[in-house]
């Protein structure tokens, strides 16, 4: 087979993995690394791409002043912290477990 034919037949998508290169989250798209805003000492437990966005999900912690993670979710780079974005009070315990857009 030459190279024109295997050109056309190699299928074309891209490949998101989401994890923590030297303490900070990132995301790598094929073989292109992305960090992520604010992601230090966070890890990254999932990733979604919809429509162009790219979203991903960590935690951080627990920590010594936090008994539980701190969840937060970026929107194409732009870190939220989850229960600052649901506007859940900051008392009381919470989990998170799904993300879905």
């Amino acid at each position: 087979m030459n190279d024109e034919v295997a050109k056309t037949l190699t299928p074309s998508y891209d490949v998101y993995v989401a994890g923590k290169e030297n303490n900070k989250a990132s995301y790598w798209k094929n073989t292109l690394k992305t960090e992520l805003t604010n992601g230090e000492d966070i890890t990254p437990l999932e990733i979604i791409v919809q429509s162009n966005n790219v979203y991903v999900t960590g935690t951080k912690g627990p920590t010594p002043t936090s008994l539980k993670p701190i969840h937060f979710f970026w929107k194409n780079g732009t870190r939220y912290e989850i229960k600052q974005y649901l506007h859940l009070p900051n008392t009381g315990l919470s989990d998170i477990t799904a993300f879905t857009v």
